[in-house]
């Protein structure tokens, strides 16, 4: 898949799975926006937001997220991650917060890279393997919606995120689904 629907996500506690999963199932909020963008998207206060992400915003306050900050994690010209940290309030950033979290960035691209190198040239980090796999369900899917629809990769996430949000619930549980056979979709 092209452009900003390449996304493999690691998240450290529960909420942030939660958040993170409401941001690629509706394709919107600001994880979404720093990697398609390559830059910093800094929320200080997520109600700010509202009519930029009409849908994420409501589900990450239900979530009890109040502040994001979002940035690429980039090796050469795109970004092949991001980084995301959330707060339960707002959070007006101080000064040389900002630069102190793209430090954060690099060290963690820099701490991706050494796991990297350690495994050698003709495999993926077993961390970085399963991190690249959190997904992989989703894509499997858009490819089967794809050849269903005779459609982009990119309109067939777009109906897979469309039905989830219809059906209230996540797009893994609509990708397996779609993956078992029991879900199809119609021209």
């Amino acid at each position: 898949m092209g452009g900003r629907n390449r996304q493999a996500a690691t998240a450290m506690s529960d909420g942030a799975a939660a958040v993170e999963e409401v941001q690629f199932t509706l394709g919107e909020g600001p994880g979404v926006d720093a990697y398609s963008q390559g830059r910093p998207i800094f929320v200080e206060d997520l109600c700010e937001m509202v009519d930029r992400w009409t849908q994420f915003v409501p589900a990450a306050q239900a979530l009890g997220i109040g502040a994001v900050f979002a940035l690429p994690l980039q090796v050469g010209p795109r970004p092949t991650g991001v980084l995301s940290l959330y707060t339960d309030r707002v959070h007006r950033l101080a000064s040389g917060e900002g630069a102190a979290l793209s430090v954060l960035a690099e060290l963690v691209i820099a701490e991706v890279l050494a796991m990297q190198a350690a495994s050698g040239t003709d495999e993926l980090a077993q961390t970085l393997s399963d991190a690249a796999g959190h997904r992989a369900i989703v894509h499997q899917a858009t490819g089967m919606v794809a050849m269903q629809l005779e459609c982009s990769v990119q309109d067939a996430l777009s109906r897979l995120r469309g039905r989830a949000f219809l059906d209230d619930t996540g797009i893994e549980q609509v990708a397996q689904q779609v993956v078992d056979r029991a879900m199809r979709f119609e021209s």
